[in-house]
């Protein structure tokens, strides 16, 4: 009983000793998560209906264009004009021609023939072409040429001096500068700042800022992404042609030699006559033969010579 008593009270204190842990080690409420902050606006445009002429004031300075009618300031936007080596002209200038739906002909990429960049950003002046590739123009819709090759055009927007010496605008505000500045409309590129150096006063009440759409809202420093083009073609697609299985191969026996020489004609074989064999003679019986005497040399005599005849 003992024992039971020691272990109820050992058990109790661990019990208290873990809840005591618990109310000093209380979880906190998670802290309330900052927004994100708001970018900042591409632009606004306040003047449907504000009378007075057209003028647009670009300052390099400031990466900022601004569009008057008269002595108001009717719009703003960010611009993006350019890059060292590369830097848009200051001087008076007027919108010269328009092209809403420009494609240049010196800036763009080296594409292949199925689309993909394989040099991008180039100027067909001092980039070679490399082997297999073909020039694809650089869109620039809404553009504005207001002198030579130099234009305000819908572009990339990076927060900084960018472009080969054209002026970019975001596509909040391209379309909208582009409607409202017609051919002979000044132009003034400047270096300086232009809100410091020009006091225009504002319209009442205060224009209504355009809020950012879509991706085109830059709030960072990071360097232009690549562009992405469309894959296009110009090789035309091959015409399919139908699949035929091969036909069965048919083995057949080699046709008959056939000779063109006629065969030589047989001729009759002639049994060869039998020779007349001629009658042999019948041999005459030889009579048989007398054995004679046969005398030594020695008791053979020559016999005496014969008298010569006397002379006559």
């Amino acid at each position: 009983m003992a024992g039971r008593t020691l272990f109820r009270i050992f058990f109790g204190a661990v019990v208290l000793a873990f809840l005591a842990s618990c109310t000093e080690y209380q979880t906190r409420p998670p802290s309330a998560v900052s927004p994100a902050p708001t970018p900042p606006p591409m632009g606004y445009w306040n003047g449907d209906g504000v009378p007075g002429s057209p003028k647009i004031v670009v300052s390099i300075s400031e990466q900022h264009a601004y569009f008057y009618k008269g002595k108001h300031l009717v719009g703003e936007s960010t611009v993006s004009t350019g890059k060292p080596g590369f830097g848009t002209p200051p001087g008076h200038y007027t919108v010269l021609s328009k092209d809403p739906a420009h494609v240049s002909t010196v800036f763009g990429d080296y594409v292949d023939d199925f689309g993909n960049v394989v040099k991008s950003n180039i100027d067909v002046r001092k980039d070679s072409k490399p082997p297999g590739t073909h020039y694809d123009g650089a869109r620039m819709p809404y553009a504005m040429f207001f002198r030579g090759g130099y234009a305000m055009h819908q572009g990339y927007v990076p927060p900084y001096a960018a472009s080969h010496g054209c002026i970019r605008v975001p596509r909040e505000m391209a379309e909208t500068f582009f409607d409202n500045a017609p051919v002979g409309t000044p132009v003034i590129v400047k270096e300086e700042a232009v809100m410091e150096s020009v006091s225009v006063p504002p319209l009442n009440p205060a224009p209504n800022m355009v809020p950012p759409r879509g991706p085109n809202v830059v709030a960072s420093t990071a360097p232009a992404p690549v562009r992405p083009v469309a894959v296009r073609s110009t090789v035309p697609a091959p015409t399919p042609f139908p699949v035929r299985s091969p036909a069965p191969v048919l083995y057949r026996a080699p046709a008959p030699v056939r000779s063109t020489v006629p065969a030589p004609t047989p001729l009759p074989v002639r049994s060869p006559a039998p020779a007349s064999v001629a009658p042999m003679p019948t041999p005459s019986p030889t009579p048989p033969r007398k054995h004679r005497r046969v005398h030594s040399r020695a008791h053979v005599r020559s016999p005496a010579p014969s008298p010569s005849p006397a002379p006559q």
